[in-house]
């Protein structure tokens, strides 16, 4: 069974014919500055994807660290990440976990760039909120 996604608007949505759930979490700088302090991605191939509405805008990311262009495709309205296409694996995708509607099921199996992450680690033993900022 195929996954849906969308960016925040919706203006544009896709479909993942690859059901895989099997994640990958990516550290690099650049991914950093897109995200946040790591991209979450499903990796897969350029054909499992289709844009069944609107239109992706796509940034050609010429500072890799593989030396090779990225092109990381996102919305021109809301500016969600939807994915990425590395110069580097000519037929792979990296579609953004948080980019699906549902991801319940994805597991990080793979980390990688993990000598640029940010030094914080994980947030055991502070405070955690659910989302009615309940203390858990």
């Amino acid at each position: 069974m195929p996954r849906t996604g969308s960016c925040l608007c919706r203006a544009v949505e896709f479909e993942l014919a690859d059901a895989s759930s099997a994640g990958v979490l990516c550290y690099c700088s650049n991914c950093r500055k897109t995200t946040s302090d790591r991209s979450y991605n499903i990796a897969t191939t350029r054909d499992a994807v289709t844009v069944t509405k609107g239109a992706p805008a796509v940034y050609h990311d010429t500072t890799t660290k593989s030396a090779l262009p990225m092109a990381r495709y996102f919305c021109s309205s809301c500016g969600s990440p939807l994915w990425s296409d590395p110069e580097s694996q000519p037929s792979a995708r990296y579609v953004k976990v948080g980019a699906l509607d549902d991801a319940a099921d994805v597991r990080v199996v793979a980390e990688v760039f993990v000598d640029h992450a940010l030094a914080h680690g994980p947030m055991f033993g502070q405070k955690h909120f659910d989302s009615n900022r309940n203390a858990v």
